[in-house]
């Protein structure tokens, strides 16, 4: 027999091609799609819990950390040098050797300030009564 160029006859072949290349990646999805899942909820896993990023201090919350280590650990350092990261202050070096780097999960938000903001039991605290 001869070879039919007529484009019906191309088409049909094209169809039997992608059919079979769809009957193979169906009996390869038992092991690929479980496969994949997998590996999204690891890698979902590890940016929650470990990806960090640095997370600025003030000097006074780093000074505090200072003396608390000092505490902890009966440091006689007199003096600490601070660590900045994109010119913002994210821990101190201690004279002893000891470094505090603050880091938080890239998932977390930012912390909310509640300055200038006064509960209820403020007022709960502070009400004069008047005598009669």
């Amino acid at each position: 027999m001869y070879k039919c160029k007529t484009q019906i006859h191309m088409v049909k072949s094209m169809l039997e091609i992608i059919t079979s290349m769809l009957e193979m990646l169906s009996s390869m999805s038992k092991i690929l799609v479980p496969t994949l899942w997998l590996c999204f909820v690891a890698y979902a896993a590890w940016y929650y819990t470990s990806a960090k990023k640095y997370a600025p201090l003030t000097r006074e919350e780093v000074r505090i950390l200072w003396k608390l280590h000092k505490q902890d650990v009966g440091c006689e350092a007199k003096k600490w040098q601070e660590i900045r990261r994109k010119d913002k202050m994210v821990g101190f070096e201690c004279e002893c050797g000891y470094k505090h780097v603050q880091k938080r999960p890239i998932a977390a938000s930012m912390p909310v300030s509640h300055v200038g903001q006064v509960s209820p039991v403020f007022y709960k605290m502070h009400t004069t009564y008047e005598s009669e």
